[in-house]
């Protein structure tokens, strides 16, 4: 009999692993690890042995989490890495684990060199190196024109489309629906207000208190904040993962332009459908070698203000640096950004795309090669022969990459 079954279904090998298991807070320890032991028999591998040592004859986790990082590398098939690399994942993710790390404090630490990291790429940039380094200012000056030419001109603020994203904003803390969020405080920055006085007279039933009344529309009633406020949520047993609770009216609109920017990258690279590629394209790549996928660490943390202005057309910087928070706010302190936007921001993930894109697929046509460039995010795929080149433009800009 199936003792430590939370639900009307048995976990799956292949199905569940790659799942998030928050479904394992249902669990407490010793049904916890009845579950472990299950899943390290099957996979029946050197570190499940290890895993399951450490667990059995140790009521400190600490060690466990230390040896759950899995280096492909190491692996002589698919097969073996994808259920060790799975197994270890679930460990780490393991609420009920008893260690004595401060998941917070490993995040915040990390949020803080990725600021330290883009304080220094700003000042580099700031020094303006294009002047003294030809090739350097050549693939700049290709990367700026390559982004030109995706987005084109800028839209209208009038324009955007009227969406909110999923989460809480600075006010709408609990309940986030967009019911609660339409009648919710209308947060905003100061250097937003402008925007923000244009985009709300295109909602004109929307009104001061975002109420919803009959009539001409009437000035909104905003209340002004200082920027985002920072906050932490679970990762892994090694650290939380930081986000931005940013206002509402700025979401609003960052949203909106997150929307225009995918909109004009469709042409060469539709989000929809980039995920679902990129699966078959690394499996392509480990079949036949030519392709090489590479991922970025704490990606877009590590996307300063400095590269943003020298990449992006002057009149799309002005929007999103009109929308963006030029400040966070943690334990009652406030904190200016070095970045140019947090997770959180409504379009960080379609602005790290395009430049990520912008700058893997100009190193590749210079090296004259002929093959796939592709980018989700921070997953980004391209020829094998142009991996180094790619990494090294990537570092100048602040950028690391993960190594395994």
């Amino acid at each position: 009999m199936n003792t430590f079954k939370p639900s009307s279904r048995v976990p799956n090998m292949e199905r569940d692993f790659s799942k998030s298991f928050t479904d394992l807070t249902l669990y407490d320890r010793s049904t916890y690890k009845a579950l472990i032991a299950k899943f390290c028999s099957d996979v029946n591998s050197v570190l499940s042995d290890r895993i399951m040592n450490s667990l059995n004859y140790s009521d400190d986790d600490t060690h466990v989490v230390g040896i759950c990082d899995v280096n492909p590398n190491s692996y002589g098939d698919w097969k073996s890495y994808f259920l060790d690399a799975q197994l270890a994942a679930l460990v780490k993710k393991n609420p009920t684990l008893i260690t004595t790390i401060n998941p917070k404090l490993e995040a915040m630490k990390t949020f803080i060199a990725c600021e330290s990291k883009c304080a220094k790429t700003n000042d580099f940039l700031l020094s303006k190196p294009e002047n003294t380094d030809f090739a350097f200012g050549t693939f700049l000056g290709a990367v700026r024109e390559k982004i030109a030419k995706i987005l084109g001109p800028a839209p209208s603020v009038e324009g955007l489309g009227f969406e909110f994203g999923p989460g809480a904003s600075y006010s709408v803390k609990r309940n986030t629906t967009s019911l609660d969020k339409l009648g919710g405080t209308l947060d905003v920055t100061p250097n937003c207000l402008k925007l923000a006085n244009i985009y709300l007279r295109t909602c004109p039933g929307w009104r001061a208190n975002s109420e919803f009344i009959s009539g001409p529309p009437s000035p909104p009633r905003f209340n002004v904040v200082c920027g985002d406020r920072l906050a932490f949520v679970p990762k892994t047993a090694k650290t939380d993962r930081p986000i931005a609770i940013g206002p509402l009216v700025n979401g609003l609109i960052q949203k909106g332009l997150g929307d225009a920017i995918r909109r004009r990258l469709r042409p060469v690279l539709d989000l929809a459908k980039t995920q679902d590629r990129h699966r078959l394209l690394a499996r392509e790549g480990s079949i036949h070698g030519d392709l090489s996928t590479m991922d970025l660490k704490s990606a877009s943390d590590t996307i300063s203000f400095e590269v943003v202005r020298s990449l992006i057309p002057h009149d799309w910087f002005e929007l999103l640096e009109a929308s963006r928070s030029e400040w966070y706010e943690i334990e009652g302190k406030v904190y200016p950004y070095h970045k140019f936007s947090a997770m959180g921001n409504g379009y960080t993930f379609e602005l790290e795309t395009l430049i990520f894109f912008a700058i893997v697929s100009t190193v590749v046509e210079s090296s004259g090669v002929e093959g796939i460039v592709s980018v989700y995010g921070d997953d980004i795929i391209i020829p094998f022969s142009c991996y180094y080149g790619c990494k090294a433009m990537l570092e100048m800009l602040g950028f690391d990459v993960n190594s395994d």
